[in-house]
């Protein structure tokens, strides 16, 4: 977890800084299971804080991608993608702060979103779409 190239991605494409609650510090091993809280700040907007978990790749993951109604190349892409980056929603499904933060590490990690539903497979300008609808 990357905290510094997410912040500088988000400053960039989003508008919006990224930050942890807790500083992360490796050693010379990465874990291969990770988590943080991440908080997102937007000018004129409340802070949000959401919880991002990043695991390697699973064969379900795959399964779920195939099955999910998708654009373009995206089924492919989440094949090329060596891990998975889990946000966790808020009881509210339509969770904007979640979407946010997919959108945010979808694009950084050059990955898709798979709905909380498991329907759909999008990216990061879907996402982006859906955030101005909100």
């Amino acid at each position: 977890m990357d905290v510094v190239a997410w912040d500088r991605h988000a400053a960039q494409f989003w508008g919006t800084r990224v930050a942890f609650t807790r500083p992360k510090r490796y050693g010379d091993a990465v874990p291969e299971v990770d988590g943080a809280h991440v908080v997102l700040t937007t000018e004129g907007e409340a802070p949000l804080m959401r919880t991002v978990l990043l695991r390697p790749r699973a064969d379900g993951d795959l399964e779920h991608a195939r099955n999910a109604t998708a654009g373009g190349g995206l089924r492919e892409l989440a094949g090329r993608c060596p891990s998975v980056a889990l946000v966790l929603v808020e009881p509210d499904v339509s969770d904007r702060g979640a979407l946010q933060v997919a959108a945010i590490l979808s694009s950084a990690l050059l990955g898709p979103i798979l709905s909380p539903d498991k329907k759909a497979l999008f990216g990061a300008r879907s996402a982006r779409d859906m955030l101005a609808r909100r």
